[in-house]
C-alpha cells in the first residue's frame, strides 16, 4: 500500500483527533513531505481516525503512525501475508492492527523493534522488502531496471506520468510532468551497469519535436531519480533548485 502526503499539519484533521496528552494539537506538524509517497507498514484506529504506520522524515529504522487524512491513497494493494489483529488492554484501551503477521499477532513486536532487538529488525527488514515490492508503478512490460526507476521515482515525487515514445524498447521509458508535458525525461538501462542509467532531459521545441537540454551517462539510481524530478519540477522542489540541477 502506497500513500501520498497531502498535508502535514494537524489543523487539517477533525477536532476529535486532538489529544494534548499525546501531544496532538492543531499546531502539531508531522515529519512528512508534501507530495512525497510513503509505503504503509501497518494500519490502526485511534481517536476516531485511521492511522498509517510509515517511515517518516525522521529517518528512524521503524515505522511511526500518522493520521490517514494527511494522505491520499495511490495504491491500495496489501501483501498477501497481511493479517488483522485486535489488541484489548481494557474497556477504553483496545484497537485493531492490520499488518504483517509477526506484528498483527504480537503487540510486543513493535516494542522490540523500537528497542533494536536484532530478530525484530530482521523480520521488519524482510517484511519491508515484501511491502515495497507493491509500489506505485504504472502497468508496463519494461525490464526490471526501468521498473526499479519507476518505483523509486514514485517514492520520490508525484505529478508525473509515462510518455513512452519508445514502446518497442523494453530498456527505455519516457516520463513527463503532469502539469507541464513539454518537459520530458528519457531514461534507459541499455548498455549501462546494473543500477545505472543513461538520462536525457528534453523540452518540447515545437508541436512534435523535443530539444535536448541535458545528458547523463552511468547515472546511479538515486541520482537518476533526483535529476528527473528536478527537471520535471515535481512537487517538493523549488524552481531555483530545478534550474541549478539542469543548468
Amino acid at each position: 500500500m502506497i500513500v501520498r502526503c497531502i498535508a502535514n499539519v494537524a489543523d487539517s484533521l477533525p477536532p476529535t483527533a486532538y489529544d494534548s496528552g499525546r501531544g496532538i494539537t492543531a499546531e502539531t506538524e508531522f515529519p512528512l513531505t508534501l507530495g512525497c509517497s510513503y509505503p504503509v507498514y501497518g494500519i490502526t484506529v485511534l481517536l476516531g481516525l485511521t492511522w498509517y504506520y510509515v517511515l517518516n522524515d525522521d529517518d528512524l529504522p521503524w515505522p511511526v503512525w500518522a493520521p490517514a487524512p494527511l494522505f491520499e491513497i495511490v495504491d491500495g494493494r496489501f501483501p498477501a501475508s497481511w493479517q488483522c489483529g485486535y489488541f484489548v488492554f481494557g474497556r477504553d484501551n483496545q484497537y485493531p492492527l492490520i499488518s504483517f503477521p509477526e506484528w498483527a499477532t504480537d503487540y510486543f513486536f513493535y516494542e522490540r523493534l523500537v528497542d533494536g532487538e536484532p530478530a525484530a529488525r530482521a523480520i521488519f527488514d524482510q517484511r519491508r522488502r515484501e511491502i515495497e515490492v507493491i509500489d506505485e508503478v504504472p502497468a508496463t512490460e519494461k525490464d526490471e531496471g526501468v521498473l526499479q526507476f519507476l518505483r523509486a521515482l514514485g517514492r520520490r515525487a508525484s505529478g508525473w506520468e509515462i510518455k513512452d515514445h519508445w514502446a518497442g524498447d523494453l530498456t527505455a521509458i519516457g516520463v513527463v510532468s503532469s502539469k507541464d508535458p513539454e518537459l520530458l525525461a528519457y531514461v534507459s538501462s541499455c548498455e549501462q551497469p546494473d543500477g545505472y542509467y543513461y538520462v536525457e532531459l528534453e523540452e518540447q521545441a515545437g508541436s512534435v519535436a523535443y530539444e535536448t537540454t541535458g545528458q547523463f551517462e552511468r547515472c546511479a539510481l538515486a541520482d537518476t531519480v533526483e535529476v528527473v524530478a528536478r527537471h520535471l519540477v515535481l512537487p517538493g522542489l523549488d524552481k531555483g533548485d530545478s534550474d541549478e540541477a539542469t543548468a
